[in-house]
C-alpha cells in the first residue's frame, strides 16, 4: 500500500471505537483503502491522527 496523506479528527466524545469509526469514515470519503492511527490522546475529548493508504 502507498501512503496518500494524513487525516485527523478531534472533539470526539465517546469510546476509542468511536474515534476509529470517524477516522475510517473520513478515510473512505477521501478514497483511501485503509488508515493507520499514528497519534491519539484524550483530553476530555478524543483527538487522533491517521495515515491514509491506497
Amino acid at each position: 500500500m502507498q501512503s496518500v496523506g494524513i487525516i485527523s479528527v478531534s472533539g470526539v466524545a465517546g469510546a476509542q471505537t468511536d474515534i476509529r469509526e470517524e477516522l475510517s469514515q473520513k478515510a473512505d470519503e477521501q478514497g483511501a483503502k485503509s488508515c493507520r492511527v499514528i497519534e491519539a490522546y484524550n483530553n476530555d475529548n478524543y483527538h487522533a491522527t491517521a495515515e491514509r493508504y491506497k
